[in-house]
């Protein structure tokens, strides 16, 4: 940090040549403010990873909506106190005001966490060449964790043109239920079967692999279905603004379209990382993420190549997708082989248990294209859902939108309740337990 603090103008220069001296000198200054969130975003990020060993999940993930705020508040008070002139530094400055916050926040909980008592040296310290031993399986384990983002970024790079564009879009669309399902449930298990691992306890690691794979298939299977069924009207009320006509909004929706098979795939692949990474097994997960990016590239090229121009549009997102679920199958077979030494027959996966889950995904895709067909919104299978009366002509798209994504997560619940799907019942179970416990306190 402090090196490109005091070089800000020859790094400025090298990452953007084309900068005029005014410009170059600006830059600089702003870079010079904004460059401690790097050192402040690292310290943030180890406080995560340590209120994640303990299991506590809330506050590193309301990390980024502190560094949000913050951001946002100096951005506000620098408008407010010199105008617009004044909102760039103000910007660069909040960068690293929210970088300290996060910092605070994190590792004043962690001292909650770890009472000063808990905090001295154990008597069995892990040795420097333990530590240094960790920190080198640190860039495969970064490699396996970034496969979605680098196939994602593979596939815009076979993309041409306003290609780019409406990939972009797409993949932005997507970032919610992969942040909210795959993220989320690989970052919640792997302290857990981290921990099972070490205590070398792999019946309890198979059961609760298994559970997080469920769950995995629980909830991205509706996100996915549901997704298909309001594409063409999200992509629609958010997007076609201005310059961006029907064209686009078309070039969108077949990306996403595309795209929507690789949700349930990272999904449960994050899952797999967190078992491999649990057992110790980085280069694995680094090798599924290279042969991933690898897949994208030649099959992506191949069906460009191949395949009628009009869809030219959705190809990279295919080849991205069915990329993805390669990288999911190879760590699913890795697993499974690494496990056979230490379980009889290790069965990660229920069929039945799939098969409820994707029969209560196609609920929720029908009912939500019932209620955009009976508010008169573009939805797929329009011809076929042309017997459906249109009962709301003139409501607007956003409340038809919501009401079609209330719809949809209803019919998913009554399917599963119908189907008697056990994960529900246990996720409604611990919901319930919550909410009482919080009521309570």
């Amino acid at each position: 940090v402090l090196l490109g603090m005091l070089a800000a103008p020859q790094l400025l220069a090298f990452l953007a040549p084309a900068l005029s001296p005014e410009a170059l000198a600006e830059g600089s200054s702003l870079l010079r403010l904004c460059l401690p969130y790097v050192l402040l975003a690292g310290m943030a990020a180890l406080g995560m990873a340590v209120l994640h060993c303990r299991e506590v999940f809330w506050l590193p993930a309301l990390s980024p909506v502190i560094f949000n705020v913050v951001v946002i508040s100096a951005m506000l008070a620098g408008w407010l106190a010199g105008g617009t002139e004044t909102v760039p530094a103000a910007l660069a400055a909040g960068m690293s005001a929210g970088g300290l916050a996060q910092w605070l926040a994190q590792w004043g909980y962690a001292r909650h966490v770890f009472p000063a008592t808990a905090m001295e040296r154990p008597a069995a310290a892990p040795s420097g060449r333990e530590l240094w031993g960790c920190l080198g399986r640190l860039p495969l384990g970064l490699l396996g964790a970034a496969a979605p983002q680098l196939v994602m970024l593979a596939a815009m790079g076979l993309a041409v043109g306003s290609q780019i564009a409406g990939l972009y879009y797409a993949e932005r669309l997507l970032e919610l239920p992969l942040g909210l399902i795959g993220a989320c449930l690989g970052m919640a298990s792997l302290p857990r079967l981290s921990r099972l691992a070490g205590e070398k306890d792999f019946a309890a690691f198979r059961r609760d692999m298994a559970l997080a794979l469920r769950w995995a298939t629980l909830l991205s299977l509706p996100a996915a279905a549901g997704l298909w069924a309001v594409g063409p009207c999200l992509v629609d009320v958010l997007l076609h603004h201005g310059e961006f006509d029907a064209t686009g909004v078309r070039q969108v929706t077949l990306a996403l379209w595309a795209y929507l098979p690789c949700l349930p795939a990272c999904a449960v692949s994050r899952c797999l990382l967190a078992g491999c990474n649990a057992l110790g097994d980085v280069r694995l997960t680094a090798l599924s993420s290279l042969l991933a990016v690898v897949f994208t590239l030649a099959g992506g090229a191949w069906l460009l190549h191949s395949m009628a121009r009009d869809i030219y549009f959705c190809l990279p997102a295919a080849a991205a997708s069915a990329a993805l679920w390669g990288q999911t199958v190879w760590l699913w077979r890795g697993l499974r082989r690494r496990l056979r030494p230490l379980l009889p027959a290790p069965a990660l996966l229920d069929g039945m248990a799939c098969l409820r889950h994707v029969l209560a995904a196609g609920a929720a895709a029908a009912g939500a294209l019932i209620v955009l067909r009976l508010c008169g919104m573009v939805c797929p299978l329009q011809e076929l859902l042309s017997v459906v009366p249109v009962l709301l002509p003139g409501l607007p798209a956003m409340a038809g939108l919501a009401l079609s994504i209330g719809a949809g997560c209803c019919a998913w619940g009554s399917a599963l309740v119908l189907l008697g799907d056990a994960d529900t019942r246990m996720l409604a179970h611990k919901l319930h337990t919550k909410l009482q416990g919080d009521s309570r306190s």
